[in-house]
């Protein structure tokens, strides 16, 4: 597994429960499949240790 550090250039809520977030990194990204998902992880947080998987709905070379 790949550590790729991002930005969060936008994270629009879309409905009650969801949200649509944009992430910018400066590496490029290798293919990304349908059904795969990013395993995000916020540093200097311990209180989110865990990381949180999330769907990926369309990404290009250095955004998801």
């Amino acid at each position: 597994m790949d550590d790729f550090l991002f930005e969060i250039v936008e994270n629009a809520k879309v409905s009650a429960d969801a949200y649509r977030m944009t992430l910018k990194g400066k590496k490029k990204l290798p293919e990304i499949l349908g059904g795969q998902f990013l395993q995000f992880q916020i540093p200097n947080r311990p209180d989110m240790s865990l990381r949180r998987p999330l769907g990926i709905c369309q990404y290009d070379d250095y955004s998801i």
